[in-house]
């Protein structure tokens, strides 16, 4: 902000309850970049605002911290298609952003956004089992190097060991680096594909199932605005979680025939839910933890 000579502005928390004033906001205070979390920016699309009320000096859209769903995207692209809208990739470990695409289009097909390519001071690594990937369509663990890597986790070097590791790449150099837990793939442009969190990795009826996989097959589906998996392990359950269009009639049933027609048998969900809007942490993210919890 000090080098450009540009104003922040700090949106109050509030506004986000009622998307017309939020809209209202941005363009009483002329701002003209916003960097939100995809959360956020679906609380604007999915209820219509745009045909009511358009942001009309927004030049940037940047997010962050989550999965962009596509079925938003497309809404603010079509809203406002002279905006430049960028798919950032980052963590606190590394004090900020890793990577960076502009979005120039929404993919049909893959339901994945890229990732884009590393930021010049920052290294990307993709392994599964010990080798780096280099070639496209072959899943692993993304690992962060960067000048500004973190040193430790805090009074926690048991957490701490299992993060950063020193790892030895193709050219036998060994590099610090931070394990993210993302798995992801190249694409055939050589840009970074997020697949899922390894941790949203699980194994069911004898079989390896990205619960990510499950969300983005669901919000394929017409009024589908957000979908949430997670996995009940003392039940062995895959319960999936749908926040659909305001005042559309899909019901859960809809829902399980939908997916029944692009999933195979054993990754559709047992127990499916519609709710009103899905729950938000304190981050402003889908808290998953929340929703984890025993039924």
């Amino acid at each position: 902000m000090l080098k450009t000579g540009a104003t922040m502005d700090i949106v109050p928390q509030e506004l986000f309850m009622s998307p017309y004033e939020l809209v209202s906001y941005l363009n009483e205070h002329n701002v003209t970049f916003i960097s939100w979390v995809p959360t956020a920016l679906v609380i604007v699309s999915r209820l219509n605002t745009f045909s009511v009320i358009k942001p009309t000096t927004l030049r940037k859209v940047f997010f962050v911290g989550e999965v962009m769903p596509l079925i938003h995207l497309k809404k603010w692209r079509e809203a406002l298609p002279e905006v430049k809208f960028v798919n950032l990739y980052g963590f606190s470990e590394i004090a900020g952003i890793a990577c960076y695409q502009e979005i120039t289009g929404v993919p049909q097909e893959s339901g994945f956004l890229p990732i884009g390519k590393p930021l010049d001071n920052c290294r990307v690594y993709l392994v599964s089992d010990g080798r780096t990937i280099t070639e496209s369509g072959v899943t692993g663990e993304l690992y962060l190097a960067s000048d500004a890597l973190a040193a430790e986790y805090l009074h926690s070097p048991e957490l701490t060991a299992r993060a950063f590791v020193d790892y030895v790449g193709e050219d036998g150099a060994s590099v610090r680096c931070f394990r993210t837990g993302d798995l992801a793939q190249y694409d055939q442009d050589g840009c970074l594909i997020f697949v899922s969190r390894n941790d949203y990795q699980i194994k069911h009826m004898g079989c390896r199932i990205e619960l990510g996989e499950i969300e983005t097959a669901a919000e394929r589906i017409p009024d589908v605005q957000r979908a949430c998996c997670v996995y009940h392990k003392k039940k062995l359950q895959i319960h999936l979680f749908c926040e659909v269009s305001p005042g559309a009639s899909i019901t859960k049933h809809d829902i399980r025939e939908e997916l029944s027609k692009v999933l195979s048998a054993y990754m559709v969900p047992g127990r499916i839910d519609i709710l009103p809007s899905l729950p938000i942490n304190s981050n402003g993210k889908i808290d998953r933890r929340l929703l984890s919890a025993e039924p």
